[in-house]
């Protein structure tokens, strides 16, 4: 999917703003602070969100993008009376003269033909301004989970700090076996980028807990849901849920609590 053109008629410090992308893999916003940068990346997250879940338009916008192939044109007007009309798409494929697509259909795709797979968030600042947007698909996805349906990733995904902690104990799941020929090894890759030698332990502090339900594994994958309760790797608290992710770092006998 590739971006061409955005125009926002009003939103916070944009008005009669127009911006067009640049043709490449990735895209640099510089500016100096308050002249709108977050601002325009929180439209974007609004206007793909509510285009996902077919939501009314939070604002007046015209986005021009490319996605599988099609030239999507959307203008959407919140002011209009009739809600079909709120947000009109006119896709051009190939040759095909520009067709109009309700939305209805536009949103109701489970192909994704029209939309992009995964919109992916990340925000550095202090606040929520950017998570909260992505609440309902959160929202949506547990409920999912709390019915047993298995459902693909959510479209809109938005990282939290907690979810660094995830990529790293990533790489350790990987077997050292595998490598092919003249290809580094995890553990070489850590050692040499982050001096991270050896993972010592992992605990999780979970919200609730059944043994029955949720058998707890340790690092070498035997079940650990008897001596969890003695060994420390699981406790209980009300509190919420988070991870501890402790690694040997070079020194001696260096431990460092990553999280």
């Amino acid at each position: 999917m590739k971006l061409r053109k955005l125009e926002i008629s009003e939103f916070k410090n944009l008005r009669n703003f127009a911006i067009e992308f640049e043709q490449t893999l990735t895209t640099v916003l510089l500016g100096q602070n308050g002249t709108g940068k977050s601002n325009l990346l929180e439209a974007l997250i609004i206007i793909f969100r509510d285009l996902d879940l077919g939501d009314k338009p939070m604002f007046k916008y015209k986005l021009d993008y490319e996605c599988r192939g099609n030239e999507i044109h959307v203008d959407a007007d919140p002011a209009r009376q009739n809600r079909s009309q709120q947000v009109r798409i006119t896709v051009h494929s190939g040759d095909e003269m520009p067709r109009v697509v309700p939305y209805s259909q536009f949103h109701g795709d489970s192909e994704r033909y029209y939309l992009p797979s995964y919109v992916f968030g990340y925000y550095s600042g202090p606040s929520n301004r950017m998570e909260k947007h992505f609440d309902k698909h959160q929202d949506r996805f547990y409920r999912d989970l709390l019915k047993g349906e298995e459902r693909p990733l959510r479209p809109l995904l938005y990282a939290r700090p907690v979810h660094s902690q995830f990529a790293l104990l990533s790489f350790f799941t990987e077997e050292e076996q595998s490598l092919e020929e003249g290809e580094q090894s995890i553990l070489e890759f850590l050692d040499e980028l982050l001096g991270i030698q050896k993972l010592i332990s992992v605990l999780f502090i979970m919200s609730s807990w059944s043994p029955a339900r949720l058998p707890l594994r340790n690092c070498a994958g035997t079940d650990a849901s008897e001596s969890a309760r003695h060994t420390g790797v699981c406790q209980h608290k009300d509190a919420g849920t988070s991870l501890s992710l402790f690694a040997r770092r070079k020194g001696p006998q260096e431990v460092v609590r990553i999280l």
